[in-house]
């Protein structure tokens, strides 16, 4: 599994798109609708590509800050400016430094 490949400080996605069905088992399961998952991309998130299996397209994982909480979301383009979410869930220990760690690297505060 590849390390986080860049920081988006600025989503270019204008819109969403997921599964209801899906983001209703993902609130119950990890606690998180898919439209509070799609927040993170409102401010810095740090992508790497998702290389763990041949999902015949090509998924992403982000990470971002939503209402104070580090967010590990799973995504895929879609055509034109919109962004499909996949999966979501509330980022571990180790994901959440991670976070830290690299946007103070690459962004130190002034």
């Amino acid at each position: 599994m590849s390390d986080y490949d860049w920081v988006d400080l600025e989503s270019e996605w204008e819109f969403y798109e997921w599964d209801e069905a899906k983001s209703q088992s993902n609130l119950r399961k990890h606690g998180l609708s898919f439209e509070t998952a799609a927040a993170i991309f409102k401010g810095p998130v740090i992508v790497r590509e998702d290389d763990r299996w041949d999902y015949g397209e090509q998924r992403f994982i982000a990470l971002g800050m939503v209402q104070g909480r580090c967010l590990t979301v799973v995504f895929t383009p879609r055509s034109g400016d919109v962004c499909r979410i996949i999966s979501a869930w509330k980022a571990g220990a180790h994901d959440r430094a991670r976070y830290t760690e690299i946007l103070e690297r690459t962004h130190p505060p002034p």
